[in-house]
């Protein structure tokens, strides 16, 4: 029982992620932002969400070891797709800012 209660907190720990990452480093239509500020704000929970995928990828990866089944197979693929994607974003955002502290010194 207490394997499948860790997996379930796992689950519901993906979703909640997900839905941050969802909502981090986009506006409306899906464009980078113009504000270092928040640009920067950004980065740093996309990094606490790519620490936290990582943690769960581990977790699952752990969990597979003692119970070997596809449903965490599915699971660890699916994080370490959702980490691609932060990886992705993250470095949208890097050279966002980049670009806007490049036209500041203009």
């Amino acid at each position: 029982m207490h394997r499948r209660q860790f997996v379930q907190l796992l689950v519901l720990t993906a979703f909640v992620s997900l839905l941050a990452v969802g909502c981090a480093g986009t506006q409306a239509g899906g464009d980078v932002p113009d504000d270092p500020a928040l640009i920067r704000k950004e980065l740093v929970e996309i990094d606490l969400d790519m620490k936290n995928t990582e943690e769960m990828i581990k977790g699952s990866k752990a969990q597979l070891q003692m119970d070997d089944n596809q449903q965490l197979r599915d699971e660890i693929r699916s994080l370490e797709m959702d980490l691609i994607h932060l990886e992705s974003q993250k470095r949208a955002l890097e050279e966002r800012l980049q670009e806007l502290e490049t036209a500041e010194e203009s």
